[in-house]
């Protein structure tokens, strides 16, 4: 996802996945959270073999996060369980 907002500056982008990272001190106005969603889904990504990035050229720029995900090899479908009259289980 790409926006032309605030961007992020070169000092905080090192940190920004870091668990309760909260920027600098000049977004005070900002509502703040606990910092840990990017930590989260950083680490969600990466246990699932993707990966979370971050690019910004600066304060005013915007900023651009991606996230990429490895495609299934084999994907196996479940059948629904079946009684012996045929009928579904639920």
């Amino acid at each position: 996802m790409k926006d032309n907002g605030r961007g992020i500056e070169a000092d905080v982008l090192r940190h920004l996945f870091e668990p309760y990272f909260q920027g600098t001190g000049s977004e005070q106005a900002m509502p703040r959270g606990l910092g840990l969603g990017l930590a989260l889904a950083k680490a969600i990504t990466e246990r699932h073999g993707g990966a979370v990035t971050v690019h910004s050229d600066g304060r005013d720029l915007g900023s651009e996060f991606s996230v990429r995900l490895p495609l299934a090899a084999h994907v196996t479908v479940a059948t629904p369980a079946v009684d012996s009259n045929r009928r579904r289980c639920t």
